[in-house]
């Protein structure tokens, strides 16, 4: 007697792959489930059902590993990248007055540090081609 022969997980639906890839944008199982076409009022449970299912918890993560492939990324390159977040010294952006250290002398890892910055023009007069005229 010949045993089964072993399949392995069962093809996506249209529905299920529509999850998928809407569950990729953002990782919010609710609103991947609502954009895919299921119900709102059962969405919450749909997308934790779909997310329980081995065939769409192994695209997810197909599709994770492509999506880290596509950005360049590597697990190693993230880690280090929270690792500067995380081990960084504000301190190092600032110069022993306290003032901004010039952008260009920051080292990579200093100015990976910066998430944003502002730039105030003091004491700027109309026509000096620092401000619009009035």
């Amino acid at each position: 007697m010949t045993k089964p022969a072993l399949t392995g997980p069962r093809p996506l639906t249209p529905k299920q792959q529509r999850f998928v890839a809407e569950y990729l944008k953002d990782l919010n199982a609710t609103q991947a489930a609502i954009r895919a076409g299921y119900s709102e009022k059962t969405a919450n449970e749909q997308g934790a059902r779909l997310l329980a299912k081995a065939s769409v918890r192994e695209a997810v993560t197909e599709g994770q590993a492509r999506q880290l492939v596509a950005a360049g990324l590597t697990a190693v390159d993230t880690k280090e990248a929270i690792r500067r977040q995380v081990c960084g010294d504000v301190r190092r952006l600032f110069d022993e007055h306290g003032s901004v250290r010039p952008i260009h002398t920051l080292s990579a890892e200093d100015a990976a540090l910066i998430a944003a910055f502002e730039v105030v023009i003091k004491n700027a007069a109309v026509g000096d081609g620092h401000t619009e005229g009035a």
